[in-house]
């Protein structure tokens, strides 16, 4: 639901529709955020914001995050999140 895109050998927020209004979203986190935070504390800054507003504005609309999973090939996790208001 967040896009994304490469930057360097992280990746990047590159905003998000907040219309998005599916039973099932999922959110893109950056993998090892610990050490994007020492290593590029303004891109993890970032990333902070971005996923602060997609929470903040779906879990006021009655979603949940229901799971979190690891893929290291693509570098993110993904963090599924249901409505449960529907």
């Amino acid at each position: 639901m967040n896009r994304t895109a490469a930057s360097g050998d992280w990746i990047a927020p590159a905003g998000f529709d907040p219309d998005v209004r599916s039973p099932r979203v999922a959110v893109d986190i950056p993998a090892d955020y610990t050490r994007m935070l020492s290593e590029d504390p303004s891109l993890a800054l970032r990333w902070r914001l971005e996923t602060r507003a997609i929470f903040a504005q779906y879990l006021d609309a009655g979603y949940r995050v229901v799971d979190f999973a690891e893929d290291e090939a693509r570098t993110r996790g993904r963090a599924p999140a249901d409505d449960y208001q529907t």
